[in-house]
């Protein structure tokens, strides 16, 4: 009932409702203390700010709990959306769900597949509504996540888990400025599945596939044929491509690094794009990707600081505005690098696609406007029961 009252109507708890609340969950930690909720700000009780929603050992030991006006720098206004949405805002944290945060950053490249999941906007005062970049005075949020096939409105409170210490930011994932976006979306997913370490070790396909509602697909190297053509192809319809090292990821919670030519083993990356250089250029076939952390890169051919990478090629790469991906060639550690195509298929084992565009058969830049996303009249979905014996296409076995 208090979960129901606060979140429909926002209201101010009394003091037998704060009693309440605490009761339910004794051990809600901030960076003062035990908690002292107050009757303006929503705490989601339904996953609360205590160590079982981190879903780690020692978790109340080893995180506290923080809203952002206590981690973030307090002149700076704390929104949903701080500015323009970036891929290269998002930045992993120490927890292993790199497909996840790279399943966001690759979908960053289409900002508006990333406004979608907030086109809920949440009360901000009595007679009115706020739009969806602005923070929640209530610390009251909703997202979407199409989950099982269906999309699911996520509500959650703008608790964090945090590291000990006075003025500790986020442990987990958190954008690049005070906005609050891919912490909230992290958060919901994180809801979704119980506890923020339950999303550790996943693949790409999922995440986009929860993320997009759209139609996606994988293909590992050793079953099936991955060539340039189709790196290019899907790049150039817009589709949402990720693809993944394997291994095991032994540096991202704190483990031995196990540095390989400046890959992660068992990491997600984003495609951005894949270009052909002029005969000038001997005809080099690359590939452009993003680590999710926003640093370590490749070190080997075609890389930021080799010797391929001239000054020259650099130019060729930033000319064409037909396939320009919004990012300048660089050598600064952003996690964004070139690697060829050889390169690439020996390094990586599987690639991940989102089909968030409608596939076309002319060849546009990349980019695509809002309107080439999958409408709702293109869109059905129904909860379907098959027996064990149905079969697809009206008949015949399989």
């Amino acid at each position: 009932k208090l979960q129901d009252a606060f979140t429909k109507k926002l209201v101010s708890f009394d003091a037998d409702d704060h009693r309440k609340l605490l009761k339910s969950a004794p051990d809600v930690l901030t960076s003062k203390g035990y908690v002292k909720t107050s009757g303006a700000k929503f705490v989601d009780t339904m996953f609360p700010p205590v160590g079982r929603s981190v879903g780690m050992p020692n978790a109340h030991k080893r995180t506290v709990w923080r809203r952002p006006e206590e981690f973030m720098p307090p002149d700076e206004r704390i929104e949903v959306f701080q500015s323009d949405i970036n891929a290269s805002d998002i930045s992993q944290g120490e927890l292993g769900n790199c497909w996840f945060m790279c399943s966001l950053a690759s979908l960053a490249e289409f900002p508006h597949l990333i406004e979608k999941l907030y086109e809920s906007s949440w009360s901000d005062t009595p007679d009115g509504r706020v739009a969806v970049g602005g923070a929640c005075e209530h610390g009251a949020y909703e997202v979407t996540i199409c989950k099982n096939g269906a999309w699911t409105p996520v509500r959650v409170d703008d608790f964090f888990p945090c590291r000990p210490g006075e003025g500790n930011g986020p442990v987990f994932s958190r954008a690049s400025g005070p906005e609050l976006w891919v912490l909230l979306m992290e958060k919901a997913y994180a809801k979704l599945h119980g506890s923020y370490f339950a999303l550790r070790s996943g693949v790409c396909f999922e995440g986009l596939m929860d993320l997009t509602g759209a139609p996606t697909f994988h293909k590992e190297f050793e079953r099936e044929a991955v060539t340039f053509e189709m790196l290019q192809g899907w790049d150039l319809d817009n589709f949402v491509v990720c693809c993944s090292t394997p291994g095991v990821d032994t540096l991202t919670e704190g483990g031995g690094k196990d540095k390989k030519a400046g890959l992660v083993p068992g990491h997600a990356y984003s495609l951005i794009s894949a270009r052909v250089l002029p005969a000038s250029f001997g005809g080099a076939r690359l590939v452009k990707l993003r680590n999710p952390w926003g640093n370590f890169e490749w070190d080997g051919a075609w890389s930021d600081n080799s010797p391929e990478m001239t000054d020259e090629v650099r130019a060729e790469l930033d000319r064409d505005p037909a396939l320009d991906d919004g990012d300048e060639e660089d050598a600064v550690d952003d996690g964004i690098f070139w690697m060829s195509f050889d390169d690439f298929k020996a390094h990586f084992f599987m690639v991940s696609v989102c089909m968030a565009h409608v596939p076309h058969g002319t060849r546009k830049p990349r980019r695509a406007k809002k309107d080439d996303a999958w409408d709702h009249e293109m869109e059905g979905r129904a909860k379907t029961f098959l027996s064990n014996d149905a079969t697809a296409g009206g008949g015949g076995e399989g």
